[in-house]
């Protein structure tokens, strides 16, 4: 575990212009830098530790520029970071891995960071077969440390994403047939209030607070420890599976028929995705489909996944068994680039993932022709679907407030759904404009078309959404309305959703 050091004693020679004319920037900074807690922990631009933690945000659109960043490293330090902030009225951001896309999903321009990225380990206690995960770390830490117990727990797909914002916004896994949402799997929150006080969240204390933390974000309190089930799996067959862009159709097919015989093959997991790479030379145009096919029992070849094993024209294959470490680092890379990511939801219904496919082909080409890849190296799209089911909710331990019980009520004979995403990317911030126009325009027509069909679902997940789509409005009036209860018991003066710049608020 890091610690900053003295790095922001010397406020005033550390301090922006902004700072030296704005007079709730230096008052809130100051308070800070003064805490005889916090001193030491408080970092200015132009510092190194400072300039070291924008760089380490995953999209560089996202890394905004705060007044000052305060790095809490336990749960009493974040007590007497929030109960500076709330005195002195200061706006704040919160930061957790850094691993969402849009600018004001974890940082602020107008105000105070919070940033935990050195509360970033693990533990695990054998006796009570529980996960003491901290929130401001990546999945990589967790199912490294996890590695050597043989056991793991609901983490992320990919081992880059931040623990806390993936908790808090649901968490969908490679467990999640099988073992619910993430979210559900967090047994006991360790919280602080707006108002300073540490308390517990669970299903015998504040049990109100525990369920309006699984799924409502950064809305209630500053999560500083989840108590996670584990899992007494460490390993996991699978991996990616490679075709030329020909075969999406196949693809999508034996998505469909998956998502729809999921009661058979929990154990098992299918991401479906369709990309555009200019730099694949493999394939023609650089297009090509994959599936991310998994078995989380560690069973080779199993009989849930036969329908995309028996494709033809498979390019690559990276099928084997693996630690769930090795698993969620496949394919990853540091990313630092302009993303957009665009979200919706739709019956697993073959006719909206095909027109999909369609639109996706659409919009490659907006992308060749209005910034083209000779003028950004890095630019490039993905199209993923993922299933939607009952297990996913059934089989997790507890409820949770993503309210998508309606969604597969409404669903009626084919209640099984369909999440689609679509991340577009590229190096030059210049072309960050575009790539939004194009994302939003997708998935307008997507939604669109899907309530032609009558099968649009309508709701957001939280942690692929844009900062335009308002997920925690999709959740539900019922959802909604109790989490509107629970912030005014826990944040009466609403902090959290009058002081607090980032993420995506309760719809009041």
């Amino acid at each position: 575990m890091a610690r900053i050091g003295a790095l922001a004693i010397a406020v005033a020679v550390l301090a922006t212009a902004e700072t030296a004319v704005n007079p709730v920037a230096t008052t809130c900074c100051n308070a800070l830098s003064r805490n005889p807690v916090l001193h030491d922990k408080v970092l200015y631009p132009n510092s190194s530790a400072y300039e070291d933690r924008i760089k380490d945000y995953y999209a560089a659109n996202a890394a905004l520029r705060p007044w000052c960043m305060v790095l809490p490293l336990t749960s009493e330090e974040t007590s007497e970071t929030m109960r500076v902030i709330t005195a002195n009225k200061c706006p704040f951001g919160m930061r957790g891995g850094g691993h969402m896309v849009f600018a004001g999903s974890s940082s602020t321009d107008h105000g105070v960071t919070i940033d935990l990225g050195y509360m970033n380990y693990t533990t695990y206690d054998p006796r009570t077969k529980l996960a003491y995960v901290r929130p401001g770390g990546t999945w990589s830490e967790v199912y490294g440390t996890l590695g050597p117990h043989n056991v793991t727990v609901t983490g992320a797909r990919s081992n880059l994403v931040g623990v806390g914002g993936f908790l808090l916004g649901g968490g969908n896994s490679l467990h999640a047939a099988a073992y619910g949402w993430a979210c559900q799997n967090v047994e006991n929150f360790k919280v602080v209030l707006a108002n300073g006080s540490i308390i517990n969240a669970n299903r015998s204390h504040n049990p109100d607070l525990w369920l309006g933390l699984r799924g409502g974000s950064a809305n209630l309190g500053l999560v500083t420890r989840f108590d996670m089930r584990t899992i007494p799996e460490p390993l996991t067959w699978g991996g990616g599976r490679f075709w030329a862009y020909n075969m999406s159709d196949a693809v999508v097919e034996a998505t469909v028929k998956f998502t729809d015989t999921i009661e058979e093959h929990v154990d098992c997991s299918v991401e479906a995705m369709f990309g555009w790479d200019p730099t694949n030379t493999q394939q023609p145009g650089g297009m090509y489909a994959v599936a991310s096919l998994d078995n989380v029992r560690n069973e080779a070849y199993p009989k849930g996944l036969r329908d995309f094993l028996v494709i033809g024209g498979v390019y690559d294959d990276f099928l084997e068994s693996r630690t769930v470490l090795d698993r969620t680092t496949l394919g990853n890379g540091v990313d630092g680039l302009q993303d957009v990511w665009v979200t919706g939801s739709y019956n697993n219904d073959i006719r909206i993932l095909r027109y999909g496919l369609k639109r996706f082909e659409e919009l490659v080409q907006q992308l060749k022709d209005q910034i083209g890849y000779e003028n950004d190296e890095r630019l490039g799209a993905l199209l993923q679907y993922q299933p939607l089911t009952e297990p996913m909710i059934r089989n997790g331990d507890g409820p949770s407030v993503l309210g998508l019980e309606n969604y597969f009520v409404k669903a009626g004979k084919n209640s099984a759904g369909m999440l689609s995403t679509v991340l577009l990317q590229a190096a030059k911030p210049a072309h960050l404009a575009a790539l939004e126009r194009i994302g939003h325009e997708f998935q307008r027509d997507m939604d669109e078309h899907a309530t032609e069909l009558g099968v649009n679902w309508g709701w957001k997940y939280l942690n692929y959404a844009d900062y335009s789509e308002g997920p925690i409005a999709r959740y539900g009036e019922e959802s909604v309305e109790f989490l509107r209860k629970v912030a005014k018991r826990y944040d009466p003066y609403g902090v959290f959703q009058n002081l607090r710049q980032t993420g995506f608020k309760i719809p009041m």
